[in-house]
């Protein structure tokens, strides 16, 4: 009965530390995505660019791919998924996995504008 009983506890405590380190991870991202939404040098950067100035070209580059690595990385956990669809109108999971989503296609046209303008 002792062995029964200890097996039971060990499988307990087994479930208990996977779902800490689960909801964890589950805080960690969320927490990012927060830090994403509220960070406002993104957007001023991003309507600099829009303006004519190239020399935050690089810059909005890498944001844009660390958020979108972080929004693919949150879209893969089944919680903030959920949390994202009821968050937003638009099922922004499926748009940032899109090749021809509305960002991208800024950034590209704002890639050939730059590059026009240092060829000019």
């Amino acid at each position: 009965m002792k062995k029964v009983v200890l097996i039971a506890l060990l499988i307990l405590t087994v479930v208990i530390v996977i779902s800490a380190v689960y909801l964890s991870a589950t805080y960690r991202q969320a927490n990012e995505l927060l830090i994403i939404v509220n960070d406002d040098s993104i957007k001023q950067d991003f309507s600099e660019l829009v303006m004519g100035d190239c020399s935050k070209l690089d810059g909005v580059e890498n944001e844009l791919a660390d958020v979108e690595i972080k929004v693919i990385s949150a879209c893969k956990n089944p919680i903030l998924k959920i949390m994202i669809k009821k968050a937003s109108k638009d099922d922004i999971c499926k748009e940032v996995l899109d090749p021809n989503n509305t960002m991208k296609q800024m950034l590209s046209t704002m890639q050939d504008f730059c590059k026009n303008q240092e060829a000019a």
